[in-house]
Order: C-alpha cells, then structure tokens, then sequence
C-alpha cells in the first residue's frame, strides 16, 4: 500500500511515459541541443569577463522576477537592490532581497545543488527569511482509488523524498530528455504542495537551478527576462497541466515546450553579442565604444552604453566620453547620474550647444 499512496501523488512524473513527441518539439529539442553544443565555446569565450556577465545576468533577474511577482516597489528600488547591497525597509523589499541571494548563489554553485528534500527546504528557508515562515505540510494519506485516510497524516517531506527518488531513478535510465523530466518534476511539486509557504515561488527556483545545471548558458543571460516574455503561455499551459493533474494524466508537454523555447531563445541572445564581443575583444576596448556612441541617433546616458558593452569598465566608459567631448564630437547634457549625451552632426556646422543661463562674454 506504502508504494501505491506514494505514486498516486506524483501524477505527472510517474506517467511520463504516456507523453508522445510531436514532430515541431523534435525539431526544437534538435535546435536545442546543437545550440547546447556552443557551451564550451562561450565559455571559453567569455572567461576573462564571466564576473561582469554574472552580475549583469543577476541585475536583470532581480528586475524580471520583482516584476513577475508583482512586488509593490519603485524601479528605483528594485535597481538599488539590484545593482547594490542594501537594507530592505518592507516585506517585499526583504522577499527581493531573498531572492537575489538564492539567485546569487544558483549562478556562482550551480554545480553544487543537489537534489534532496534538505536542500530544498534550505531553499524555502532562504527565500522566506524574515518575510514567511516555510515549513513542511501535513497531508493526509490517499489511496489509490483517490479516497483519504482520515486516520493518518503524513508530513510531506517523505512525499518529496519519494518524488525526488523517483526522478533520480528517471535520469538515471536516461529514457527521457531532460528537460521533460524536470517539467513533470516541477508539476508534481506544485501540485503536490510541499509547503506551506511560498511553494509555487520554491518549485520555481528548484526548476531554474535543474535547467541551470544542465543549460549553464545563464550565465551570459536572463533566465527570468525570457521567462516573463512568456508568461501568457506559461500560464496557460501551467493550468492545463494543473486541472488534469488530479486524473493522474496532466497536460504537461506544452510546459515542456515552452522551456524548450526559453532555452533556445536564450542561445541566440548570447549568438548575437557573441560575435560583436569576439570582434571587440580584437580591437582597443576604447575604440569600439566610440564606434557604439557615434552610432546614436538619440541622446544617450552611460546605462545605455553598459547595455551594450557590459564588460567595458566605468573608467573606460568614463575616459571615452571625455575624450570624444574634447574632441567635440559629443556634448554632455545636464550633470551628474541625470546626466545625458548628444552626438554632435558634423554635417550641421552651425551647431552649437545652448547655455541658457551662462553670462555671454563681451
């Protein structure tokens, strides 16, 4: 009976077998796994730089993931918890704050995570710090024709040990893609509700780091940017695996597909500034920001330039401007963080900044 209850609560991964790959996921799962095959490459590519595409890829994921939940914060807030350590003032200020360690710490140990029902609590610890206590449910026992056992309560920390047992044993026999394995995972822990807190935000960063093991390309990228772009069809294919879920035979192949995308999308983000940092790793650093600055059409501010080359140090950013200012190619609008750029037209010879306020001299 003991191993009956067990699987009749992992209804998504323990019938994994029933999932038929249609022809268009073949064809993204092989795009997937050519782009897998660059790793190396990238990483050998960008290893002089790695820290400053860490914590770039780290802002941008603090950023997506505050907007995701909805937090009840300022940009400005979000960026300072972002881009500094800071003091959070609110629950959702210490949630961010949360997350951006567990974040911070998916990045630089992926290779250490492992999945046991410890680590995981650990996790939900971490993210409920100060904010929401994270324990384990306590869930009655079900039968296998779906009926409760109103004599017995169990923690559901045996239902996760039993879970991840489960998918160990998955991956193991290596019969199933990956990928596949890890959504079926992540349905079931939703589904399953491990926790009495936060579950569905917990389930979400144990699937993150799963595909981060494997898929180590955010490093160079936002995970969570891509994530949020698909958020209407995340949604959507979350509830169809959650209503058929209790039947024993979620939906879980469009969620499954939709990670697919994320990851190959992901690849070509790093493909197209892959090529232009190879180019500019070539060339004097200096240089190419010039070449990037007198390319703007607009007015221009020194984020916009970190946008764009993210491993180019302030100092460098710093002296460029001030070498194109002097050579009159640019003028500098405003002053100090508020500060903007203009390129100056050499067509238009009759330019000449205006100074509204400055004295005119005799």
């Amino acid at each position: 009976m003991g191993d009956q209850v067990s699987k009749s609560n992992m209804k998504a991964i323990s019938n994994i077998s029933r999932i038929q790959v249609r022809n268009e996921t073949l064809m993204l799962l092989l795009d997937l796994y050519e782009s897998k095959g660059k790793t190396f490459y990238y990483d050998d590519l960008f290893k002089k730089d790695i820290d400053a595409f860490l914590k770039k890829s780290l802002e941008e994921d603090i950023y997506e993931i505050a907007k995701y939940l909805n937090l009840d914060l300022t940009d400005a807030r979000i960026n300072l918890c972002a881009k500094r350590d800071f003091v959070p003032k609110n629950k959702d200020e210490q949630l961010l704050f949360n997350i951006k360690k567990v974040l911070y710490r998916i990045q630089n140990n992926s290779e250490r995570f492992e999945l046991i029902a410890n680590e995981i609590h650990e996790l939900g610890k971490t993210l409920g710090s100060n904010h929401t206590s994270v324990n384990w449910q306590k869930t009655k026992s079900e039968f296998e024709d779906g009926l409760f056992d109103n004599s017995n309560f169990k923690n559901t920390r045996e239902a996760l040990e039993k879970l991840i047992s489960l998918y160990k044993s998955l991956i193991k026999a290596k019969e199933y893609e990956l990928v596949n394995v890890n959504t079926n995972f992540y349905v079931d822990f939703v589904n399953m509700q491990i926790f009495d807190n936060l579950n569905d935000l917990i389930a979400l960063f144990v699937l993150y780091s799963l595909i981060f093991q494997t898929f180590p390309i955010f490093k160079y990228v936002s995970f969570f940017k891509h994530f949020r772009s698909l958020m209407k069809p995340w949604e959507y294919a979350i509830n169809q695996a959650n209503y058929n879920w209790a039947s024993k035979f979620p939906q879980t192949d469009n969620l499954t597909e939709l990670v697919y995308r994320m990851l190959i999308e992901s690849y070509k983000e790093v493909d197209d500034f892959a090529y232009s940092y190879e180019f500019e790793r070539d060339l004097n650093k200096s240089d190419s920001l010039e070449n990037t600055i007198l390319k703007f059409k607009k007015l221009f501010t020194k984020e916009d330039l970190r946008e764009v080359h993210p491993t180019i140090s302030d100092s460098t950013i710093n002296r460029t401007l001030q070498r194109l200012k002097d050579e009159r190619k640019i003028i500098v609008i405003g002053a100090g963080r508020s500060s903007k750029w203009q390129v100056i037209d050499v067509r238009d010879t009759k330019f000449s900044r205006i100074e509204l306020f400055k004295d005119k001299e005799d």
